[in-house]
């Protein structure tokens, strides 16, 4: 699906997309041997050991975990840090956690689809299920729950988590950003300029089974969602449609009028007209019978349709908006266990300009 179909993406970041894609190869091995050299004595910092490259990503995560686009964010760093790696440059990712905004904890909270297909904020206690899930000990003063969630989640062999002024210190290679972050930079991080490279942060809607199998159910496409719950039901009912109601209503019609009218009765005595009264009224009966058969089948799909839809909805289009903008992160692990951020990682096509359709289960 292209960026420019999703709602609420800016056109300054489809651009920023389009340029960097088209700038040529961003793993080019010239490019990264230079900034590695320049390394030790870029912004001042100390550079990991080993001469490990940096592939930052900078996120919020909040109390409660942040946007899972600030997750797509980490998941997209350690991608870039894993290529380079493969491609003979040591490279790890660092994630940078920026502090919370005044008045961050009065904001809207992220949110998650629960079992049942509602939509509800998180809330502190589904931090506190995922922390007993993965055993992460109580965060000692200073420290943030979301944070030691994070890294547990990323694992260490992947990703360092540390405090954003830490994180900037170091003299990163790559930064991960998102189109919340390009303000005032779209023209930095190009092939030729200087400091680390600004890579795109993936874009992705992840897909459920039960997601899945309505979509392919109902004829629809993740996009048709984004036009509201009300649209897309609409839109499947519309296709449901069937004549056979109506046909069978005007078959009754011609049965009555057909066996009602003066041709049936001339001279026909009175136990012909007595046969044909009853065989009219058992074929009214029966064409009354499987309309109603008819009609009764067809509500019973109706009403499993706008059920399946609304909750498909709700799943990957919450209020017509991207899911990234709109669940929260902790919604991954919550919703297809700890491990479903590893498989996440692993689907991730970190060089793709599209949104991408993750197949989760």
């Amino acid at each position: 699906m292209r960026l420019d179909e999703v709602p609420g993406i800016p056109r300054a970041w489809t651009d920023f997309v389009r340029r960097f894609r088209a700038s040529g190869d961003p793993f080019d091995p010239e490019r990264f041997g230079r900034m590695a050299e320049r390394m030790p004595g870029a912004s001042g910092g100390r550079p990991l050991p080993g001469g490990t490259l940096a592939v930052v990503a900078h996120v919020r995560t909040g109390p409660l975990g942040g946007a899972l686009s600030e997750w797509l964010k980490c998941l997209t760093a350690v991608g870039v840090a894993s290529e380079l790696s493969a491609r003979g440059r040591r490279a790890t990712a660092v994630i940078g956690l920026r502090p919370d905004p005044p008045g961050a904890a009065s904001g809207p909270a992220p949110r998650l689809v629960d079992s049942r297909g509602v939509i509800r904020e998180v809330d502190p206690a589904d931090l506190g299920l995922l922390a007993d899930l993965l055993r992460v000990p109580p965060p000692r003063e200073g420290a943030r729950l979301p944070g030691l969630l994070l890294g547990r989640l990323l694992g260490e062999e992947n990703a360092v988590v540390l405090e954003a002024p830490a994180a900037a210190a170091l003299p990163a290679v790559v930064e991960v950003v998102g189109f919340e972050d390009i303000a005032g930079r779209a023209d930095s991080g190009r092939p030729g300029g200087k400091g680390p490279v600004l890579w795109p942060r993936v874009s992705a809607t992840l897909l459920d089974g039960r997601s899945r199998r309505t979509l392919e159910r109902y004829g629809l496409v993740p996009g048709d969602l984004f036009a509201g719950e009300e649209a897309a039901v609409g839109a499947v009912l519309g296709r449901m449609r069937t004549p056979v109601p109506g046909r069978l209503e005007e078959l009754r019609g011609e049965v009555l009028r057909v066996l009602s009218g003066p041709g049936a009765q001339g001279g026909a005595g009175e136990r012909f007209l007595k046969f044909r009264d009853a065989c009219r009224g058992r074929i009214v009966y029966q064409l009354d019978k499987v309309r109603r058969q008819c009609l009764g089948a067809v509500a019973v799909k109706e009403a499993a349709a706008r059920r399946r839809v609304r909750r498909a909805c709700h799943s990957l289009a919450p209020g017509g908006r991207p899911q990234e903008e709109v669940f929260g992160g902790v919604w991954i692990p919550l919703r297809f266990s700890p491990a479903g951020l590893g498989r996440l990682r692993e689907r991730l096509d970190i060089l793709s300009p599209e949104h991408q359709l993750i197949e989760m289960d």
